[in-house]
């Protein structure tokens, strides 16, 4: 048996990741850090806070339900401001934070901004990410911000094990769970199908990108998305309105009128994590092997085919060139509430975005062959009004049908 002997040299300012159970380093209470109070930023250290019980708080400008905390966090900290110091963590520099912070009330709790060193020494992959560090500098606990409230902290200043559930986060570029050791290289298939939500993954949708081997994992998904994301790889022109799911078929598929709890309850026992990945030679299989899967699996029965389907179609009047006036830098402006327009923009993003839009109107089928630009300002999603729009820059839009890609989703028998 072979024996090998490592030798590692850290550097002074290398950062060990810290674990459960680890006292934090002196660099910890010394590392100068830029903090902002109120609406004041300036440099001190964490020294203040020496003695007593700490939660940072790991978080972000673009993170909602970090956003969403900070009152709750706030309320505590007053609670508990005898015993507890929370310490916000970002590492947005101060510029973006003051922009921040003009559309945003006071934190109540100071906050570390363009932070270089605590993101290293406390390595996580999701936020919000709580750090729990008790007054003799131990590290005792990793959750999520769910987890921060009176009984966990209460327990936590206790001395006591924190009632609280602890974070995992993995790492989601590698195959899901697979063991370090496993040799990827030589990875033929691999897939995995869970239901319900799955701690330290988050809700996201990405792909695996390895050498020899190339995948995809949804993690946290309604199943709906699932089939729309697959439905997305499969159809060329896609749109929402090409998944067909009968009324009949939709009871577990869509939370309805839920709210507040009974919402979260639904998407966390509606939740589904799907990975597969495979090797590269095959990767013009993944989209049959993810269908395959999704038809084992989730009690449906999914199906790409053609099906000829009403839609409106748009061409250009015969005898006549589109009449536009496109110029300048391209403007889309679709997605706002107020004032839709585009300028100097391509026809597609008008037919996408009513093709994705729930507006009651059928699918809309480009058959214009118009390559140029367009000027366009969208009032109404009425069949009427649009019409006299675009036939007033050289377009019709008529009632018709058309065979098209379709993705068909009904329950199998017996489900």
């Amino acid at each position: 048996m072979a024996v090998l002997c490592l030798n590692f040299s850290l550097s002074a300012q290398e950062v060990v990741p810290l674990k459960i159970g680890d006292k934090v380093p002196e660099r910890f209470w010394t590392e100068k850090l830029q903090v902002r109070n109120g609406s004041v930023t300036s440099e001190q250290t964490l020294a203040v806070y020496k003695g007593k019980a700490i939660i940072l708080d790991f978080w972000s400008t673009h993170c909602s339900p970090c956003i969403k905390a900070f009152p709750k966090l706030a309320q505590l900290q007053v609670r508990f401001a005898n015993d507890l110091r929370i310490i916000g963590i970002e590492q947005v520099e101060k510029e973006k934070i003051d922009a921040f912070f003009m559309k945003q009330a006071p934190l109540g709790f100071p906050t570390v901004v363009g932070d270089k060193y605590l993101n290293k020494l406390f390595k996580h992959v999701y936020i919000p990410h709580e750090v729990w560090i008790d007054a003799k500098g131990i590290v005792t606990g990793f959750t999520n911000g769910d987890e921060v409230n009176d009984s966990s902290i209460a327990s936590f200043i206790a001395g006591d094990k924190i009632k609280a559930e602890m974070k995992i986060d993995q790492d989601l570029s590698k195959p899901l769970y697979a063991s370090e050791a496993l040799p990827v290289n030589r990875l033929l298939y691999y897939s995995i199908w869970l239901k319900g939500h799955l701690e330290g993954v988050g809700a996201s949708n990405r792909e695996i990108d390895l050498p020899g081997t190339y995948g995809i994992t949804w993690s946290n998904q309604p199943l709906v998305f699932i089939m729309q994301s697959i439905a997305r790889r499969q159809i060329k022109d896609y749109s929402g309105k090409r998944v067909m799911i009968s009324s009949a078929d939709s009871l577990d598929l869509f939370y309805g009128k839920l709210k507040g709890e009974a919402r979260k309850s639904w998407f966390h026992s509606h939740e589904y994590t799907m990975s597969i990945t495979m090797s590269k030679r095959d990767t013009m299989l993944l989209s049959k092997k993810m269908l395959q899967l999704l038809n084992d699996q989730c009690g449906y029965s999914v199906r790409v085919e053609k099906r000829l389907m009403p839609c409106l179609v748009m061409t250009k009047l015969k005898g006549e060139s589109p009449t536009l006036k496109a110029d300048g830098a391209m403007v889309n402006t679709l997605a706002q509430v107020n004032e839709k327009k585009l300028r100097n923009a391509r026809l597609f993003y008008l037919t996408a975005y009513l093709n994705e839009e729930n507006n009651g109107l059928p699918i809309i089928v480009d058959e214009t062959g118009w390559k140029g630009k367009i000027d366009f300002d969208l009032t109404s999603s009425r069949v009427q009004d649009l019409q006299k729009q675009l036939r007033e820059i050289g377009f019709s839009l008529e009632p018709a049908e058309r065979e098209l890609e379709v993705m068909t989703v009904a329950r199998q028998e017996g489900e």
